[in-house]
């Protein structure tokens, strides 16, 4: 089985909520530079379809380029 990851708004009112089950967490997420998009990770084992990631596609296999660009700042939520 492989990881699940889906790009949401960092905006999103249910973000808390999806951190409570995702892998990531708010401490070790990836946030976009422009501080619009959040990469979320579900545990490799979470087959769940969750109603707060319903508004947003799986990320494809495409994810690996996504990640290298220039896009991508990690530890977002720092106190």
């Amino acid at each position: 089985m492989h990881n699940r990851y889906y790009i949401v708004n960092s905006n999103d009112e249910n973000l808390n909520k999806i951190f409570s089950f995702a892998k990531t967490s708010a401490n070790t997420a990836r946030l976009s530079l422009d501080g619009s998009k959040v990469l979320i990770k579900l545990k490799h084992d979470d087959t769940h379809i969750y109603q707060e990631l319903s508004n947003y596609i799986e990320c494809s296999s495409t994810l690996d380029s996504e990640l290298e660009a220039d896009f991508w700042r990690i530890n977002p939520f720092e106190a």
